[in-house]
């Protein structure tokens, strides 16, 4: 060994290679030694948990704050989920109430045009999300018909159906085919009425005709030739 601050003298022997302690020298090494030195390739799920649990040993804090962002990430995709199913509850009730506006509007204008003719109205309904009912769907009832010896009446009445049958905003089929019939039966009932009102007249024109000619026949007798020369102008 060498001793520094030491005089000159012979040089001491080099140290032996295994002189280290705990150490092996480079080139030495035993198959066995260097097996232990080297990291294992895979790690099993149980040292893979030891760590998690030694790591969460050393730093709860930090294993805390993981579980609560775990917590935190999972209660933020339920409210969201949430929200989703709530906004389309809303969209499916706004929906809903829109119809059931519409479909509400739409019998009250055929009753309020119908008037006596009209019946007792009756809706569809729907159960929405939020528990209430909702109309999608309705009708009124209304009495039309031919009136047995009135064509005037007849004809009101088909009038007033076809007015009411067209009274919605938006006629439905149906609603078209309840005018369109009811326009037939107006036309019926005008060739009826004018059929009436032709008979009706008819007496009354051959009694001025029967009576035009009393006359005339009573002046022939009284003056013969001023009644021909009348009846000659008539002819």
């Amino acid at each position: 060994m060498i001793s520094i601050g030491a005089g000159q003298g012979q040089a001491s022997p080099l140290p032996s290679l295994q002189a280290a302690v705990g150490k092996t020298p480079v080139g030495l090494e035993s198959s066995q030694s260097k097996a232990s030195a080297l990291p294992p390739i895979e790690q099993s799920a149980a040292a893979e948990k030891a760590r998690s649990d030694q790591a969460a040993e050393r730093n709860p804090a930090a294993t805390t704050q993981s579980n609560q962002a775990a917590t935190a990430t999972g209660a933020s995709k339920s409210a969201s989920d949430t929200r989703q199913a709530d906004q389309a509850q809303q969209v499916q009730v706004r929906e809903l109430a829109n119809t059931d506006r519409k479909v509400q509007a739409h019998e009250a204008a055929h009753a309020g045009v119908a008037g006596a003719l009209a019946g007792s109205k009756s809706f569809t309904y729907v159960t929405g999300p939020d528990g209430v009912r909702y109309a999608v769907g309705g009708e009124v009832s209304i009495s039309f018909g031919e009136v047995p010896g009135d064509p005037e009446a007849t004809l009101r009445n088909a009038l007033q159906v076809r007015a009411a049958a067209l009274a919605p905003a938006d006629p439905s089929g149906q609603d078209y085919q309840v005018a369109a019939q009811a326009a037939q039966l107006a036309q019926q009932a005008r060739q009826d009425l004018a059929a009436q009102r032709a008979e009706t007249q008819s007496p009354n024109a051959n009694r001025q005709r029967a009576n035009s000619a009393i006359r005339a026949f009573s002046q022939v007798q009284r003056e013969p030739a001023e009644a021909v020369s009348l009846l000659d102008q008539r002819a």
